[in-house]
């Protein structure tokens, strides 16, 4: 069972807010050039479909190790949170979630906006789920729910009860970042190799953007 320690959790977070001011630097805005569904979902799903090909077929994904697939399915689902932030402000305020304030956390103040989620995730996440497989759980939980209204939201005869709003939207974003954070320190507890990949990728960067 694992221990009540947020140490590794705050550890991971931070390595996650380096790895994503390297990339925003090589990709900026495209993450959400296309909108919502398209662009920023489209990146979510992605990452989902990967989880699942490794954890139900109990095989790796074709291109990314498991422990790169769920840090970006964090970053994107925090990405997501910053983009109700700027858009739906209002929205988000209302959300009661432990973030600042949506003038804070919104998109278009760049990297330092994700820095900011991925800090309260350290913060208030508590002990960590007793095993990696009830921390798959809530990850899956989430995204499907996400999921189910988002499709809803691209089709013009979806019933109303099936639609969000970015309140629950919000929340919905937060969730599925604190929980794919707390299933990343899962599985690097239950196996270190998980991150290692990850941690030697952003050294890497590191080192080649201090040499510029």
């Amino acid at each position: 069972m694992h221990v009540a320690d947020d140490a590794p959790l705050a550890e991971l977070t931070v390595l996650l807010e380096r790895l994503h001011r390297h990339k925003d630097a090589a990709y900026g805005d495209a993450w959400r050039k296309r909108g919502e569904v398209i662009a920023i979902f489209a990146n979510l799903a992605r990452k989902y479909d990967r989880l699942l090909v490794a954890f139900d077929e109990q095989r790796p994904a074709a291109t990314d190790p498991l422990g790169d697939t769920v840090a970006d399915l964090c970053v994107y689902a925090a990405k997501y949170l910053t983009w109700i932030a700027e858009l739906h402000p209002a929205e988000l305020d209302r959300a009661g979630l432990p973030v600042p304030a949506a003038n804070q956390i919104a998109a278009n103040r760049g990297p330092d906006a994700l820095r900011l989620v991925l800090e309260a995730v350290a913060a208030t996440v508590g002990q960590l789920p007793p095993d990696s497989a009830a921390a798959r759980a809530r990850v899956r939980a989430d995204f499907e729910t996400l999921e189910a209204a988002l499709m809803a939201q691209a089709s013009p005869d979806a019933p109303g009860d099936r639609l969000l709003d970015f309140t629950a939207k919000a929340r919905l974003a937060w969730a599925l970042a604190a929980d794919s954070a707390t299933l990343l320190a899962c599985l690097e507890q239950d196996d270190p190799r998980t991150t290692a990949r990850l941690r030697d990728q952003v050294t890497a960067m590191d080192r080649a953007a201090g040499r510029r």
